[in-house]
């Protein structure tokens, strides 16, 4: 798993909740990326994938924990030939009232 952070060094002050969201989605999308591990490199695969943390990620955003997100499931085709797939995860984070957001960008790959 990779995450990175906005430029602000402002941002880096609510870090601890930062980390502790992107554990708690990273626990939960790499415990569902070992129930594929067997499966096909295809799209019928990426889409239950995807349905599966969409379904996660809407109840954070439902929690308030999200502002909102966005997931990329699938294959370059150098990752097919490998036959590997990547799972990229674009977030906003909610923090407080006072700095509403933060964007996290969280990528996985299931070899």
């Amino acid at each position: 798993m990779l995450f990175s952070y906005g430029d602000d060094l402002d941002e880096w002050k609510y870090s601890d909740i930062t980390i502790s969201t992107c554990e708690r989605i990273s626990d939960k999308v790499e415990s569902t990326l070992q129930c594929y591990l067997f499966e096909q490199n295809n799209y019928e695969t990426w889409d239950r994938i995807k349905c599966d943390i969409d379904f996660f990620l809407c109840f954070m955003k439902m929690e308030g924990i999200l502002h909102e997100y966005s997931i990329d499931v699938g294959s370059t085709d150098s990752e097919l030939k490998n036959k590997n797939l990547h799972v990229n995860l674009d977030l906003v984070i909610n923090l407080d009232e006072d700095i509403a957001h933060m964007p996290v960008k969280l990528t996985f790959n299931l070899f």
